[in-house]
């Protein structure tokens, strides 16, 4: 569920997973909840015992329908009656706004059984026609603003809106904060590119973020956030506002055509440089001293520094869950759009690889790599054999500090005694390499770029066991 959902995210067309009765449903609840909370477009396909006595045998039968009912956007078992119609509405419901799963229960007679063509193509909802005094209203707003914000959320990525996102921006000279999903759709080397959400240096983001006198949310979704809304700037909204909205302030809203909206906007306002250019300057060098501190150890930050000088723009970059996410999140540096992947609503941990593994049978031409902690590796490595099996060339660096490092830091930060957060060594070298798998191991800064150079060359699935120092992690996640 995990890899159909990043092929949904990453193709616009959903992604489709099958899994048997009972148990198989019990275990594809997290992929599918991911999706959900990702917005991904995901076709869940779940097993069921023969319909003449599905409901009244009790071997392996639970409420699968209704398990997975409050994770998902529509559900339904299918007949030989429905089953044409329902395939072609749940591929409808997944796609519309906003994305995510769809639950269908197949049972077992009818998966051989002959299905009724379908007698109706179900209409598409066109798109809503542009609000021309919506516009016109939101630049009346944006002109009178003196220091802009632009917040880009998943929509933006969704839309293909980024050329319109930075020719805005720079028509303002208003400064861009993305959320995690969104990361990429502005180059975060571009002067206005400000930060990340929820990420290591967010609390110093926020104190800049507060000289601002407007927030033009882009494509944003409460989801993807982590804290409460802590602003008192007015807020424009371009996209849906979720209904029953009660984390966003109210504000006037372009709802419809947003490409065309954000266009519309770049051509209307008046230019300017909204943000001296001293501020943004000063936050980046502030962000870098945090992100990056001088040590002699091998740290995680040393570790993506060493990678991202190895590969190019386009590649792919999966992130998962952990303390490593916190940094990567905010260091990692993301040139286009859906080029850093990161479970960021459910924030579940086990997902990189397996996104990896979509990502690369997505775009067999572009670079892979996952960014795994050693505890979210582990639940996972199973997959390695996967990858192997159907010869996918990806590089998997293990961030191997031997611990839930966030979840130590949460616990040290309350005054808490670590506990049941530590584990021992484990050789993810060795464990690849009984896979088939390549195996390489990291412990000194110096073999960084050497060692990561020659597995993403080596053509075959590749672990690179980095045993990290965290002793900056707590600093760096506070900042």
């Amino acid at each position: 569920a995990h890899a159909a959902g990043t092929i949904g995210y990453l193709t616009g067309r959903p992604g489709v997973c099958v899994t048997t009765l009972g148990p198989g449903v019990t275990n594809l609840v997290t992929g599918v909840a991911n999706a959900y909370l990702d917005r991904a477009p995901l076709l869940a396909f779940t097993g069921q015992r023969h319909s003449a006595y599905c409901d009244t045998l009790p071997h392996q039968r639970i409420a699968a329908l209704q398990l997975l009912q409050p994770l998902s956007k529509w559900q339904c078992r299918l007949t030989p009656e429905n089953a044409a119609e329902a395939v072609e509405g749940a591929w409808r419901i997944a796609l519309d706004q906003p994305c995510g799963p769809v639950h269908l229960e197949l049972p077992s007679d009818l998966a051989v059984a002959p299905a009724r063509e379908s007698r109706a193509t179900l209409p598409i909802a066109p798109a809503p026609d542009l609000d021309e005094a919506a516009v016109v209203q939101a630049v009346r707003i944006i002109d009178q603003a003196a220091r802009p914000v632009l917040l880009v959320g998943l929509g933006a990525q969704h839309w293909g809106a980024e050329r319109e996102v930075r020719r805005l921006a720079e028509a303002l000279g208003a400064a861009v904060v993305t959320t995690p999903k969104a990361k990429g759709t502005i180059p975060e080397d571009h002067p206005l590119a400000l930060g990340v959400t929820d990420a290591c240096g967010w609390q110093g983001l926020k104190a800049t973020l507060r000289q601002a006198d407007l927030f033009i949310l882009i494509g944003c979704d409460p989801v993807e956030l982590y804290e409460p809304w802590g602003f008192q700037a007015a807020v424009l909204h371009i996209g849906q506002v979720p209904e029953g909205n009660s984390y966003f302030p109210p504000g006037t809203t372009i709802f419809g055509q947003e490409r065309l909206a954000l266009s519309r906007l770049g051509e209307l306002v008046g230019h300017r440089q909204s943000w001296p250019r001293q501020v943004l300057e000063q936050q980046a060098a502030w962000l870098s001293a945090v992100l990056t501190p001088p040590s002699q150890a091998l740290t995680p930050h040393g570790l993506l520094l060493a990678l991202q000088g190895l590969l190019s723009p386009e590649a792919i970059v999966t992130c998962d869950v952990g303390a490593h996410k916190q940094l990567a999140g905010q260091l990692w540096q993301s040139h286009f759009p859906k080029t850093f992947l990161v479970s960021n609503g459910l924030s579940a941990m086990g997902t990189a690889l397996p996104a990896a593994l979509a990502a690369r049978l997505a775009f067999p031409e572009r670079p892979v790599v996952c960014l795994s902690g050693d505890g979210g590796f582990k639940m996972v490595l199973g997959e390695l054999e996967t990858l192997v099996r159907e010869r996918l060339p990806l590089v998997i660096v293990v961030f191997s500090d031997q611990a839930l490092a966030l979840i130590r830091l949460s616990q040290e930060a309350r005054g808490y005694q670590p506990t049941g957060v530590e584990y021992g060594p484990v050789d993810y070298a060795l464990i690849a390499q009984a896979s088939g798998a390549r195996g390489f191991r990291i412990s000194h800064p110096d073999q960084c770029v050497p060692v990561l150079q020659e597995a993403l060359e080596c053509g075959e699935p590749a672990v690179v066991d980095a045993q990290v120092s965290a002793q900056f992690y707590l600093a760096q996640c506070r900042a």
